[in-house]
């Protein structure tokens, strides 16, 4: 390629004395291309991708299209520096996703080069992105009866990383452990299973360990076995009478089910002929199963009265069902006595009906976002979807006025869209639906919404009785939270202790502990879980230790020993952390994760400018929302951008963020319009290379001679 453009700018310099005028009289309606190519530098996900053109003209405005490895294309036009090379960086809001990115470059007048590919590469293993699966939560302990368990491993933004060994580690000695995938490593999804089981009853943890970077991930794993022995759960006298249970039914749930609204329905206790067994007395446990199981909130487990129930109970208020977020749940009723009984559901939340199978999709004449609702969500993974109008072929995705991708129209019209990750704060989604001609066909209407993926923090956890600590002593625990609250639990030693909302003080959580019968120091966890799913696990926030003689107190982090242990009071507000930016048409919107301060933020500041030694512009938001845009730059500059926090006494954070930068761009396809008269173009001014030069020269002198001898003919 660069030969080619050596060659032509060869020519017309050197000014050759051939017989050339036919040949220009029959190119007065073609105009000579200068083509460049274009290069990407493999990266990691999240972290920014290098991309640069072959060397060509100075000064030109050279237009790089980026395949991402969902489909999206980018459109970024640079211009060349004085040696004929234009390059810039990717960042990392668009190298999210693990993959093959392809990447082409032309220059405005000439066609596209060929598409060469980088790769973008997984991030380490991250507690959040990774997951754990489990088939059910209890089984029969006769050794026999196994539970089969996904370990998906994935990176912060939800790419698969394979090749890793994981190793499963019970809580219980007496557990058979068995790894059934047919790699001994996750596979190319990052999933790899294993199958467990106990011929000893009780609760077992499982704790799960990437052996390969010796990191335990946090989400861990509660399971109960049990025996068959004491099966039961109905009056055995009665059995001619009614028939033998036989399964769990559930019945009367509503026609339409919204995030975040309590759902009551009805579980009857069945024989094999479908009749209701009356006389039914077992204890029935809740649980639902897949990847979406943490936002489903269940009943409690519950004893089914002969006389006040007779085989049917109405489950509603407290002990009704809510899910957080839209989706298709499995809820699975277990008797605790007898795990062959049981029933479940398939219930879809938030696209209108609750069967066994999702509605069928109708189609319509005009386009409409089924989920998200408004509302508010834990997930930044949330999925787009929808129905498009007659004759649409794809429908393009806008996330506060920003294309942040596209999709292809299924057969029945719907339409699902995965964004890589959505940052907090609020979001204004609609959708456009295009034709197979790229014709916007119409818009939908906008759907606002916000994520909130921050889990609740520990502000504060008191003891009572807080010295004088013996062995075998109970001690009350009161955990104080910045946000509701709807599952916690105290982890001490080996005990869990379920936290119980304090009914005179909505941030307060209450549970009990039971000092250990051996003296020593004992540290204190806490997990913490809001009502959209976020769970927050803190390690150590507190240390008990206990003595024989009750001479022992409880401590904080700080090795003092107060009552209450909470943060220190700072007087300027606290540093922000977690800046990302989205460039966008003559904007870059940011987002940060929230700063903190006892007397509460008031507003953000950006600094930003052209140089990331020179931020000499500034912009103070309009209040602590963590999303603020800057508008009015100029395509193709970069520009550097830190925040810092302003608190309602007026005071700033003592330091300022990280530097992010971000490109403005337009996402629009840039369309050329040849002009009506040919323009030869200039040659550019080449420099010496020594022998490579004389090369060329010869070359192109040789070249010319036998093309325009040719054309002279023709002529």
């Amino acid at each position: 390629m660069k030969n080619t453009i050596k060659f032509i700018a060869l020519t017309a310099l050197l000014g050759l004395s051939l017989n050339v005028s036919c040949a220009f009289a029959q190119a007065n309606t073609t105009t000579s291309l200068f083509k460049v190519e274009a290069y990407g530098v493999d990266s990691i996900a999240g972290y920014p991708a290098h991309i640069y053109s072959s060397r060509t003209l100075a000064d030109k405005n050279v237009i790089f299209n980026v395949t991402k490895p969902d489909g999206t294309i980018l459109s970024i036009p640079v211009l060349s520096d004085k040696t004929g090379v234009a390059e810039f960086d990717l960042y990392d809001f668009h190298t999210q996703k693990a993959g093959e990115y392809k990447v082409s470059a032309k220059l405005e007048e000439s066609a596209a080069s060929e598409l060469n590919i980088f790769r973008i590469y997984a991030d380490e293993v991250s507690d959040f992105g990774s997951k754990v699966d489990a088939s059910k939560l209890v089984a029969n302990s006769d050794g026999i009866d196994k539970i089969y368990l996904t370990v998906t491993l994935a990176d912060k933004y939800n790419n698969p990383i394979k090749d890793h060994s994981i190793e499963v580690i019970s809580s219980r000695p007496e557990d058979k452990i068995q790894k059934i995938s047919s790699k001994s490593f996750t596979d190319e999804n990052g999933k790899i299973m294993f199958a467990v089981s106990s011929a000893k009853k009780g609760v077992s943890v499982y704790s799960f360990m990437d052996s390969t970077t010796n990191q335990v991930l946090k989400t861990r794993l509660e399971i109960a076995y049990t025996s068959l022995k004491d099966a039961g759960g109905f009056i055995e006298d009665a059995y001619a009478e009614t028939g033998v249970i036989a399964k769990l039914s559930f019945s009367d749930l509503p026609l339409s089910i919204s995030p975040n609204s309590d759902v009551s329905f009805t579980l009857s206790a069945l024989d094999s002929e479908d009749a209701v067994v009356p006389n039914y007395s077992g204890s029935v446990h809740f649980s639902a199963e897949g990847s979406n199981s943490v936002y489903a909130k269940l009943p409690n487990d519950y004893t089914f009265d002969v006389d006040m129930d007779t085989g049917i109970k109405q489950f509603s208020g407290p002990n009704s069902l809510n899910f957080s977020q839209p989706g298709t749940y499995i809820v699975v009723a277990t008797d605790l006595n007898d795990f062959t009984i049981r029933g479940e559901t398939e219930i879809v939340v938030g696209t209108g009906g609750n069967t066994t199978t999702p509605p069928a999709t109708v189609p319509s004449d005009e386009i409409i976002i089924s989920s998200p609702t408004a509302g508010t969500y834990g997930d930044k993974q949330l999925p787009i979807t929808g129905t498009a109008p007659e004759g649409a072929q794809t429908v393009q995705i806008f996330d506060n006025d920003v294309n942040i991708g596209s999709t292809q129209v299924e057969d029945n019209m719907s339409y699902t869209y995965q964004p890589t990750q959505l940052q907090d704060g609020q979001h204004k989604v609609f959708v456009v639906a295009l034709d197979m001609d790229g014709t916007i066909l119409m818009t939908s209407e906008e759907v606002n919404f916000t994520i909130d993926s921050t889990p609740p923090e520990v502000l504060g956890i008191k003891f009572t009785p807080s010295k004088g600590i013996k062995t075998g002593d109970v001690i009350d625990i009161t955990v104080t939270s910045d946000a509701s609250v709807s599952q916690g639990a105290v982890v001490f030693n080996v005990d869990i202790a379920e936290l119980e909302s304090d009914p005179n003080e909505p941030t307060h959580y209450l549970a009990s502990i039971q000092a250990p019968l051996e003296a020593g120091t004992y540290p204190i966890d806490v997990i913490l879980v809001d009502d959209l799913g976020n769970e927050g696990s803190y390690e150590d926030v507190a240390t008990v230790e206990v003595t024989d003689a009750g001479t022992a107190s409880v401590t904080g982090n700080d090795e003092t020993p107060p009552d209450e242990v909470t943060p220190p009071a700072d007087e300027k507000p606290g540093d922000v952390f977690g800046v990302t930016s989205t460039p966008s048409d003559q904007r870059v919107s940011l987002n940060w994760q929230p700063a903190t301060d006892d007397k509460g933020i008031k507003n953000y500041k950006i600094y930003y400018g052209l140089s990331a030694a020179n931020l000499n512009m500034s912009v103070i938001t309009q209040d602590n929302k963590t999303t603020w845009y800057i508008p009015n730059l100029k395509n193709g500059n970069e520009y550097f951008f830190a925040v810092s926090s302003i608190d309602t006494t007026g005071q700033e954070s003592e330091n300022r963020s990280s530097l992010v930068s971000g490109i403005p761009f337009s996402s629009e396809p840039i369309l050329y319009i040849p002009p009506e008269e040919t323009v030869r173009p200039t040659a550019p001014v080449m420099q010496s290379t020594g022998p490579e030069m004389i090369w060329f020269v010869l070359a192109s002198i040789f070249i010319s001679k036998l093309y325009f001898k040719k054309r002279s003919k023709v002529c």
